[in-house]
This record gives structure tokens, sequence and C-alpha cells, in this order.
């Protein structure tokens, strides 16, 4: 089901009571939801397989740990970075 609720080619009638660049904020945005509903139509969600290992790495992280991380980055050939660290719960 989607959640899109806005349509670029028929803004609603507050629209035109916009500023110019509320109205170039809420075109811009719409164009934006409306490309997310496209990709979610035409892609599935991505779905970690479940032995994927999740490892956060900080300045408290020991030299240990990161010893072995490169030993293992040496070894790997497929991997994932999450750069936002969003974790979806099922």
């Amino acid at each position: 089901m989607s959640a899109l609720r806005r349509n670029s080619s028929n803004p609603p009638p507050y629209y035109y009571d916009l500023s110019p660049e509320q109205q170039k904020n809420w075109m811009k945005t719409t164009r934006r939801m409306e490309k997310n509903e496209q990709l979610r139509a035409e892609y599935s969600p991505f779905q970690s397989p479940s032995n994927f290992t999740v490892i956060h790495l900080h300045h408290y992280s020991s030299i240990e740990t990161v010893e072995e991380l490169i030993m293992m980055a040496r070894a790997t050939h497929i991997y994932t970075i999450d750069t936002e660290s969003q974790v979806i719960n099922q």
C-alpha cells in the first residue's frame, strides 16, 4: 500500500498560497517522495542474511579488535558498510 498522498502534477489548493520558496520546497519534497515510491515498487526491501556480523568501531575499540578485523578484511571478498547504523528488527 502506498503512503504517498502528494502529486506533483496536481498540487493541493493551499500550494498556491505558499511563498515561491515554500512552493519550491514542496515540489522538491513531492518529487523525492514520488521517486521513493517508484523505487519501493521496483525493488524489494534489503534482507540481511542471518550470518552477517555487525561490528561497531569507535575510539574505545581495542587494538586487538582492530587487528582481528584487519585480518578478517584481508580474507573478505564481499562486504557491506552501513554508515547510518539503521538496524531493522523483524
